[in-house]
C-alpha cells in the first residue's frame, strides 16, 4: 500500500471517521456509466478518423496534421535522426534565433 494511503486510512482509523460504506467517487456506477460513454466517443471518433490509415506513404505527424511532401525525402525510418540533428543545431541557441530552413 502506498505510504500515503496507509497514513490516511490510519488517521481516520484514530479519529473514528471510519466508514465502511465510504466508497470513493471514481468506483461509482454513475462514474462507471460517464467513463464508457466518454470512451465511446473516442472510439467512433478514432473509427472515422483513423490516423493509422492513409492512402498514402508519406509521414504525418498525428498531433499537427501536417504531412511530409515527397519532395522531403523522409521516413519514420528518417525521422528520428533528422530530429536529432535539427535538435543538435540548437541547442545551446537563444529560441528567438533558433531557425530550421527548409534545406536541413
Amino acid at each position: 500500500m502506498h505510504q500515503c494511503a496507509s497514513l490516511h486510512l490510519a488517521m481516520r482509523s484514530l479519529t473514528g471517521l471510519e466508514n465502511p460504506t465510504d466508497h470513493h467517487i471514481e468506483t461509482g456506477v454513475s462514474r462507471m456509466k460517464c467513463d464508457r460513454r466518454d470512451m465511446l466517443k473516442v472510439v467512433s471518433w478514432l473509427d472515422k478518423n483513423d490516423p493509422f490509415h492513409t492512402a498514402d506513404e508519406l509521414l504525418h505527424c498525428i498531433s499537427t496534421g501536417l504531412t511530409a511532401s515527397e519532395e522531403d525525402c523522409i521516413s519514420c525510418d528518417d525521422a528520428e535522426q533528422i530530429g536529432a540533428m535539427m535538435q543538435e543545431k540548437v541547442t545551446g541557441a537563444c529560441v528567438v534565433d533558433a531557425s530550421f530552413p527548409k534545406a536541413d
